[in-house]
């Protein structure tokens, strides 16, 4: 199934490419390396890359089909974090600690694209949190661990 969101993407001040799922976690998935190897990023990119592979990570430590069906229901990543740990699923503490990074980005409406003013605030409070040294650090140790699960080998 080709999901088309490109007309909503347009019509809030996106790139209409980025409406195509598959287009947009590629380009979130390019952010993300070029964040980890110091290159110019999209940080609105990277946090939705965090999520994602937040969520991914944890849906492939569940071994029960009921469950894995549950969690995909449940709606926000906190509380799929919180489904997780209830069910004796293993969480990596920095999935918690870096929900600051990743939960306030990922809603369009948090992020004000027909105001500069406010778009440009939040891309700066943003970039300052990814600049942490310790906060790339878990990121980083997160995507390597999204990458051990996909077979892929380290750098």
């Amino acid at each position: 199934m080709n999901l088309d969101f490109s007309t909503i993407f347009e019509d809030n001040g996106l790139y209409k490419n980025w409406g195509f799922p598959q287009n947009f976690m590629d380009y979130c998935n390019q952010s993300m390396i070029a964040y980890l190897d110091s290159h110019e990023y999209n940080p609105f990119a990277v946090a939705n890359y965090l999520r994602y592979i937040i969520e991914k990570n944890i849906f492939e430590k569940i071994n029960d089909e009921t469950l894995k069906k549950k969690f995909l229901k449940t709606a926000q990543t906190l509380h799929k974090l919180y489904f997780a740990i209830s069910n004796g699923i293993e969480v990596n503490p920095s999935y918690c600690l870096l929900s600051y990074i990743y939960n306030p980005y990922d809603h369009i409406e948090n992020i004000n694209y027909r105001n500069e003013d406010l778009s440009i605030q939040s891309e700066v409070a943003l970039f300052s949190k990814l600049n942490n040294l310790q906060i790339k650090k878990m990121i980083k140790e997160i995507y390597e661990e999204l990458k051990e699960n996909e077979g892929i080998v380290k750098k």
